[in-house]
Parts: C-alpha cells; structure tokens; sequence
C-alpha cells in the first residue's frame, strides 16, 4: 500500500514519520486514517485499546502520553 498519497492529503510530511520524535496534530491523524479508510475500501480504522503496548515503543509520542 502506497502511504505517500495519504500523508499528502493529510499534510504530513514523511520525515516526520521517520524522526521517531515529530509530532502531528488529531486533524493530521484523523484526516489521514479516513484517507486510508476511504482510499483503500476499509470501513473504519481505528485505534488499538488495550493489549500489551509498551509506550517507550512509540517514540517520544509514547512516552510523552506515559508522563
């Protein structure tokens, strides 16, 4: 799946996705789950609740949300 069109629509740039340590705004994030949704034929995306996620795991995201 090529992400680039979606990231794009979103107005994130892909180095942000690489640096480990960028930050996007909810606008970002949602406008970029519907593109997907959208573009791909899938019904919803949504968000994992639960489960066994390390939040060190997520870059300085994660362990901004664990602070």
């Amino acid at each position: 799946m090529d992400l680039i069109p979606y990231l794009r629509d979103a107005t994130i740039e892909f180095r942000q996705l690489e640096s480990g340590d960028a930050w996007i705004t909810k606008r970002q994030m949602y406008q970029f789950l519907n593109a997907v949704a959208a573009g791909e034929d899938i019904p919803e995306l949504g968000f994992v609740v639960g489960g066994n996620i390390n939040p060190h795991s997520l870059g300085a995201l994660g362990v901004a949300m664990a602070e």
